[in-house]
């Protein structure tokens, strides 16, 4: 019976501390201060931005008002079309070279089956930098941005010839993600 009792007493008074700090809460205040800046990577216009494409069509490239973002449509055809610089990657930042990677986040799909190969590359004008598959999510490996360097971004792609063509546009999102540390830190 004692050991009952004191059984008794440990619960009780365990429920008893438990419930004693149900209803504390301590709050510790946080500053936080942002200062805003320009950016130092931004995208431009490449050399074929604006030019002829196939079937009558034109190389667009749109960039965002900030040129942080771009839109770029082109029109391709059976085998292997390349289209070369409608878009660069510019360091404005003569001190300070970045990292990157471009990352797909919606791949581009085709419901016929056509397209075989479709790939984003970087380049610095003489080498290839990074590739990225635009038919899958992923990312490319990293590249360097030199300090106030230029790097240029070129299309592949490959339609299986004897495949029918897919009747709408193909869409794919990429994301360029840059840091000025390395590895390029992944998004939370």
């Amino acid at each position: 019976m004692r050991r009952r009792t004191l059984a008794l007493v440990a619960m009780a008074a365990a429920l008893a501390a438990v419930t004693a700090y149900a209803g504390v809460l301590v709050v510790y205040p946080v500053n936080v201060q942002v200062s805003e800046v320009a950016p130092p990577i931004h995208f431009a216009e490449g050399a074929n931005a604006g030019a002829a494409g196939l079937g009558g069509g034109t190389i667009t490239v749109t960039l965002g008002a900030n040129q942080t973002s771009a839109t770029v449509s082109f029109q391709v055809t059976y085998q292997d079309t390349y289209i070369i610089d409608p878009l660069r990657i510019v360091n404005d930042d003569t001190a300070n070279a970045y990292y990157a990677k471009l990352c797909v986040a919606t791949p581009l799909a085709s419901a016929t089956g056509v397209v075989t190969t479709a790939e984003a590359i970087v380049s610095d004008g003489t080498a290839t930098l990074a590739t990225v598959d635009l038919t899958t999510t992923g990312c490319s490996t990293e590249f360097t941005i030199p300090a106030g360097a230029t790097l240029y971004v070129h299309f592949h792609t490959t339609l299986q010839e004897g495949t029918q063509l897919d009747t709408g546009t193909l869409t794919a999102q990429l994301t360029l993600q840059w840091s000025p540390e390395s590895p390029v830190p992944s998004q939370p």
